[in-house]
């Protein structure tokens, strides 16, 4: 196999620290086959269930997994959320929870709210009237602020069962490679919020891909 599949140390450490001093093991929040409805389903979506596959084979960790579905950024073809579901269910990959990237603009607005740094404020403030739309790294900030529980879930997070969300400890986000800056960005942003607590239950697990996505490249935020 031409790429690594060595699980993030810093996440691995937060984990094994919990077993080595007989705590319970933190419930970890996998975020896995991140799409885009104007995508179609690639290695860019697929490699990160061998991630996923590889986690749960070579480390004992109790998982909850999550789709977000990018119906925000996206244009043209539209990929229906039972596509999406269905490949799952088929690979056996099925998640607990999903979400539309869209129906977290309002909890990207108390992110924007709860920013300390002024300067850092004012160039998303300015970002949004210039744009007409949020950064994606304010939605990914949102995002895992919503997924940890500070803030609400209701009318974002849904169960593929219809089960009500449970939050978990632990968040471990399994993108594809050029992804990482705007992950950054969206850690920055909490730590320099009063959420800045989160962050250090937040890891990134990035991988390679053959497809490279030509929208998040070009996209500043």
């Amino acid at each position: 196999m031409a790429y690594s599949l060595a699980v993030p140390t810093d996440f691995l450490l937060r984990v094994s620290s919990a077993s080595h001093s007989g705590a319970v093991m933190p419930k970890v929040g996998l975020e896995l086959f991140h799409v885009s409805t104007d995508e179609t389903i690639s290695d860019r979506q697929t490699r990160s269930l061998e991630y996923a596959e590889h986690l749960s084979a070579i480390h004992s960790v109790e998982t909850q997994r999550i789709v977000l579905i990018d119906n925000y950024n996206a244009g043209g073809r539209s990929l229906a959320v039972e596509e999406v579901l269905g490949y799952l269910k088929n690979r056996d990959m099925l998640p607990e929870y999903w979400a539309y990237e869209a129906d977290l603009v309002a909890n990207a607005q108390k992110v924007l709210n709860a920013l300390t740094d002024g300067r850092l404020r004012r160039a998303n403030e300015r970002y949004i009237d210039n744009n007409r739309r949020f950064p994606c790294s304010l939605l990914t900030a949102s995002w895992y602020l919503t997924r940890l529980g500070s803030l609400t879930s209701d009318g974002v997070i849904r169960g593929v069962n219809g089960d009500r969300y449970s939050r978990p400890e632990v968040l471990l986000n399994i993108l594809p490679e050029d992804y990482r800056e705007v992950e950054e960005r969206a850690l920055a942003l909490i730590h320099n919020s009063e959420f800045a607590g989160e962050a250090e239950r937040i890891y990134g697990w990035f991988y390679s891909t053959a497809v490279v996505s030509q929208k998040r490249t070009s996209l500043r935020w």
